[in-house]
């Protein structure tokens, strides 16, 4: 039977769970990975989150004998300093912080009395060092990675993982911080996944997908069972691929560089000025920026085509020309070149058609609405290969032109496509603007963060927009986690009430952008475009064009699945 009491605490504004671990029996408690709010915008600091702590702690005739920090967190200020000015107890974290510090005091140019020894924090836990709540044995287990000074605690039969492992339906945390690895971080998971299989794992963060309620417990036996990253069966190298291909998608932190400076003091602000004001130092263009993928699409006047397309016109008669040059003088390559296209689209249709069949039941005419989009390109590319292949069985004199026009169409094919993926130097996040909404009053667009996000970009007198538009409706009732929000191209509230309500669309989130600058702020071409934000504010999918029920529930995917 367990001694310990866990309480969680969980933060909407950071998604963090923080925990009152307690011997029920002694009265003794520890405060896990308590949060200082922080607002980004007036640089005011607030305790609501660390006094709902407070409240519990006392309510329970509990002293705090230990505050203990899992890392120095990059996503929220640490409330152990405020924690320990009002109930007491002892600072903890792992002692490698040194390391994390040393780091951030170059890169903040910290104060010459700063120093990077640890002393900052009451006590540094070494791996596997031994302490007690109470009469309750805990261990403190290295688990770098995430950033080389991560701790895990393992007490009572529940481990605290921090930032290390989430949810099995999220997976597992970011290695690319400094000082961080890929390599290590999975080593340490298997060391946590090693842990008998009904240990409880209590997370530091949850980013829940569509459907699911937040939660912050599961057990060792289901992360093993069910991690989508690092579940039984994935190899370090398999990780380490996903880990480092997903990280070069990610955007920093937005409360990296307030937090850092602030909880690598152990949640001490900085000493005050002259004046008695505190100040947090953001260093401009220290860190590295982010990258997104160039324009997936051009435009010629009102017609927006996709480059891929445009990359396998070009492929095809540049196949033709080698196939001539190979010495095909009948053109009868072009036209098997051209018929293994066919078939390739026809394949990557049908497969997309069947993965979302559903969608395609109530209107199975839908299927054959290729504008929206909905293909599975690796599919078609085989089922293309295999035609070529059969050809060149069966007609032997084509074989030679035949087979150097196929390997070079696909491989300019191939070299548009990765041109499309490779990222640029650009940022995509959620840009900062100002709307109107339908009442006549603004508001700011980055105020949706928080929860996944679907703005659509859109018109009344543009047809796929109207077209389009039922679905999105449907969709923002069928998934009240995600914000779907409308932004409408150079009209006046006056035009778009009107038509939204003759057409029974009870849209939320409906907004004005009369100078067209979402178009340039999202860098986008064209109308409709709809893209898909998670929780943090990353654009992880776009779509110009018109979206069917098929394509929109698999871009919903992108942004439930993070």
């Amino acid at each position: 039977m367990s001694r310990t009491t866990i309480q969680p605490f969980f933060d909407l504004k950071t998604w963090t769970v923080s925990y009152v671990v307690a011997d029920g029996a002694a009265k003794q408690a520890a405060v896990i990975d308590p949060v200082l709010d922080y607002d980004f915008k007036s640089g005011h600091t607030d305790t609501q989150s660390a006094d709902a702590v407070l409240t519990y702690v006392q309510a329970q005739g509990m002293t705090v004998q230990w505050i203990l920090e899992t890392h120095a967190h990059a996503d929220h200020l640490s409330g152990a300093r405020y924690i320990q000015e009002r109930v007491g107890g002892k600072i903890a974290i792992s002692e490698r912080i040194r390391e994390v510090q040393a780091t951030f005091k170059k890169l903040y140019n910290l104060e010459r009395t700063f120093l990077p020894d640890g002393s900052q924090f009451d006590h540094l836990f070494k791996d596997g060092e031994v302490f007690k709540i109470g009469e309750v044995e805990a261990t403190a287990i290295l688990v770098p990675g995430h950033t080389p000074a991560d701790l895990a605690y393992l007490m009572d039969g529940a481990v605290f993982v921090g930032d290390t492992l989430f949810m099995p339906d999220v997976g597992t945390a970011r290695a690319d911080f400094p000082g961080g690895d890929a390599h290590t971080l999975y080593r340490s998971i298997r060391r946590l996944l090693d842990l008998p299989p009904d240990t409880r794992v209590c997370v530091c963060h949850d980013y829940p997908p569509k459907g699911r309620e937040v939660q912050w417990e599961t057990t060792v036996a289901e992360q093993r069972a069910a991690n989508i990253h690092v579940r039984d069966g994935i190899s370090e190298d398999e990780f380490v691929a996903m880990r480092t291909t997903r990280d070069a998608t990610l955007e920093v932190p937005m409360l990296i560089l307030p937090s850092i400076q602030v909880n690598v003091r152990a949640g001490q602000l900085p000493p005050a000025d002259e004046n008695g004001v505190a100040y947090l130092r953001i260093p401009l263009n220290a860190l590295p920026k982010r990258k997104q993928k160039m324009p997936q699409v051009f435009q010629v006047g009102p017609v927006v085509v996709p480059l891929s397309l445009l990359f396998m016109f070009v492929a095809v008669l540049t196949a033709g020309y080698i196939a001539k040059r190979a010495g095909d003088t009948t053109s009868h390559i072009e036209s098997v070149l051209w018929s293994a296209v066919f078939v390739g689209f026809v394949a990557a249709r049908a497969a997309f058609v069947l993965q979302y069949s559903a969608s395609y039941t109530a209107a199975p005419l839908s299927i054959l609405e290729f504008r929206d989009g909905g293909w599975r390109p690796l599919v078609g590319f085989a089922a293309g290969w295999l035609f070529i292949a059969w050809r060149l069985f069966k007609h032997r004199p084509l074989r030679k032109p035949l087979a150097w026009a196929a390997v070079a169409g696909t491989t300019m094919w191939g070299g548009g496509l990765l041109a499309l993926s490779v990222p640029t130097e650009k940022q995509q996040s959620v840009p900062s603007l100002v709307l109107v909404k339908l009442d006549g009053s603004r508001t700011e667009l980055a105020e949706f963060r928080g929860k996944p996000m679907v703005v659509n970009l859109w018109a009344t007198w543009c047809p796929p927009c109207v077209r389009e538009m039922p679905v999105l409706h449907r969709a923002q009732v069928a998934n009240p986690a995600v914000d779907f929000v409308f932004i409408n191209q150079g009209e006046t509230a006056q035009r778009v009430a009107p038509w939204l309500s003759a057409r029974g669309l009870s849209l939320r989130n409906v907004l004005l952008d009369s100078k067209g600058e979402a178009l340039s702020a999202f860098n986008q071409r064209g109308l409709p475009t709809t893209l898909f934000f998670d929780a943090e504010g990353r654009l992880v999918g776009t779509r110009t064009g018109e979206l069917s029920e098929a394509t929109l529930v698999e871009k919903l995917g992108l942004i439930s699945a993070e």
